[in-house]
């Protein structure tokens, strides 16, 4: 089964170093526990910008506070085939803690694939109403998976060489790849819009059998 997918890039520099004329999307992991217990919850120890100008969230997963977001990582591009067995794939900036903790973990085979809580969500701008909406994010507040594996090969990269957050600014933070498909009968709702009123939701996994 497959269907239009999503694939997103956001300005992940634009929050750290927020250029309020940019309308980019943006976009924000703020929980991931998996891995098992070598890796476990993920730090939710970077604050960052938020341009979204008076947008209030109905996702309960993310609090934009004074233009600003506290998360695990700043998302740098989202991809989905758009399948209910296709992985989701993302790509983000992390602190050096984090890295720290998954580079350690995968000198070894990682004790666990699941994927016990992702919540992330992404903003963009409608060039047409003139306001920011919520163009994607999972409905039931997190996703829960499995990391992708194919030929016996777990689908995550970790960079071990950081990035600087700006040409003028010493942090950095390092870029964290992976794939999350999804876990044995569970169902998932994933929220789409295409602008300030464009809405619709895309099931993801399969649920088969049992009560509802």
């Amino acid at each position: 089964m497959s269907g239009t997918g999503e694939n997103i890039s956001c300005n992940w520099a634009n929050g750290f170093v927020m250029d309020p004329n940019k309308k980019d999307p943006v976009g924000y992991l703020t929980a991931f526990t998996g891995l098992g217990t070598q890796v476990g919850a993920l730090a939710q120890d970077l604050e960052v910008f938020c341009p979204c100008t008076g947008l209030s969230p109905s996702y309960p997963g993310i609090a934009i506070t004074e233009e600003r977001v506290k998360a695990v990582g700043i998302i740098e591009s989202i991809n989905w085939a758009g399948g209910v067995g296709d992985p989701w794939c993302f790509s983000v900036y992390i602190s050096g803690v984090n890295q720290q903790k998954i580079a350690a973990a995968m000198k070894n085979t990682f004790d666990s694939t699941k994927i016990d809580k992702l919540s992330w969500w992404v903003g963009d701008f409608d060039t047409v109403k003139k306001n920011w909406y919520e163009r994607v994010y999972p409905k039931a507040d997190d996703m829960k998976g499995m990391l992708n594996a194919q030929g016996g090969k777990m689908k995550i990269n970790l960079d071990t060489e950081g990035v600087k957050v700006h040409a003028n600014v010493d942090a950095k933070v390092f870029s964290l790849y992976f794939e999350i498909v999804p876990a044995a009968n569970v169902l998932t709702s994933i929220n789409f819009a295409t602008g300030v009123q464009n809405n619709s939701v895309k099931n993801w996994g399969l649920k088969i059998g049992g009560n509802t």
